[in-house]
């Protein structure tokens, strides 16, 4: 399953991705929920970015967790979801690339539900960060910014 989001009054909005397939190009949120390989496809051709393979979002290596290539910043974080009665470990691969994060996970999570419904701060003068990379500081807190150099920090909400 495709997500969509934008940004309307502050506020992320999902976008109706049945009505127009190129509603798409619109997000700067694009969340991938058990992507089949026509949806991978889709995203991987529109976007010209290529999504990890589901072996590479679970590698435990330490430099497979955080890295930056061609293909742009990418996080693999563990997110806790209840599975059968049972707490268990789910992994979601964020990415951002040309100010859009992407999200792939296998697993509805409530980490993610919250963070579609998180109200981003308003853009101050002067920020030297995007929506999207916003989202990926909030969401991974202080790690991401300890090892990305990428000089971003959360924005206060208003």
């Amino acid at each position: 399953m495709i997500y969509g989001f934008t940004l309307r009054n502050h506020r992320l909005e999902q976008l109706n991705l049945e009505a127009d397939s190129t509603t798409l190009n619109q997000a700067i949120w694009i969340d991938l929920l058990k992507p089949d390989d026509a949806e991978r496809e889709q995203v991987e051709s529109m976007y010209r970015q290529n999504l990890p393979e589901p072996e590479e979002v679970e590698e435990i290596e330490a430099s497979a967790r955080f890295f930056e290539d061609a293909d742009g910043l990418h996080l693999h974080s563990y997110f806790l979801h209840r599975q059968d009665k049972r707490i268990s470990n789910s992994t979601v691969a964020f990415t951002l690339k040309d100010q859009r994060l992407f999200t792939l996970h296998d697993h509805e999570l409530p980490a993610i539900r919250m963070f579609r419904a998180a109200r981003p701060p308003r853009a101050g003068a002067g920020e030297r960060c995007s929506v999207a990379d916003d989202h990926l500081v909030r969401n991974q807190g202080g790690r991401t910014r300890r090892h990305s150099g990428r000089g971003c920090r959360p924005r206060s909400t208003p």
